[in-house]
Order: structure tokens, then sequence, then C-alpha cells
């Protein structure tokens, strides 16, 4: 798996670490979904979170700073087990083992045009 130096949103005088999990194409092949980890220093917990971007490849794009936010669908606080999943050019399936509704930072219901949907899981 990659691993992404970034300094992201809440991290902004510290190093923080992104690290690709996972990465699925659209059938369409015109989008691509991530799932990354950022560990910042001093924050235990780190953040788990699904981006969206056109085109190949297995990373999203950093911004300026590093950071990769660009696309951030959902985010949650911690390490978590997510799976993303296509359903179709334009529908993904974001599932989230075990998270719960006050973890949540970020939840989009699209992305351009991608319906997202959401299931949790135990």
């Amino acid at each position: 798996m990659a691993a992404v130096a970034a300094l992201a949103p809440g991290c902004a005088s510290r190093s923080c670490r992104e690290r690709l999990v996972e990465s699925k194409e659209s059938p369409d092949r015109r989008h691509n979904a991530a799932v990354l980890v950022r560990q910042c220093a001093g924050e235990p917990n780190g953040v788990t979170h699904v981006n969206l971007h056109a085109g190949y490849g297995t990373a999203p794009p950093a911004d300026g700073d590093g950071s990769v936010t660009r696309g951030e669908v959902f985010s949650i606080d911690g390490q978590r087990q997510i799976k993303v999943v296509w359903k179709g050019a334009q529908s993904l399936l974001v599932e989230c083992v075990g998270c719960g509704a006050n973890e949540v930072f970020k939840k989009e219901s699209a992305w351009e045009d991608v319906q997202i949907s959401y299931a949790g899981r135990e």
C-alpha cells in the first residue's frame, strides 16, 4: 500500500501521513474511490476517509500542501474498516464496520455525477 506524507486540515503545524488502504475503479473507468487513513503527530486515533477522483490510478491527487482532501466524501474518527463497492458507473456504496454516527465528520450523498449510499455492519 502507498504512503503519502501530508499536512492535513486540523494538523496545521505538525506532520501527517496518508496511507492508501483500498482503491476501486468505477465500472466505466471514469472515477476512482479510495479509502485512506490520515495519521497526524499527537493524534493517536487518526481519521479514515473516502475520496473520489476522476481518471485512472489508485491514489487520489494531493492538494497543494500535500494533503489529500479534494473529493473527500466520507470521514470518521479513528482507523476503521471501510469497504467501497461500485454498484454501477454512477453509484457507490460505502460500508463501514462498527461505525457510530456520532464519530462521523463528513458524509456526502453525491460527488459530481456519482450517488453515494452508506451501510453499517457490526
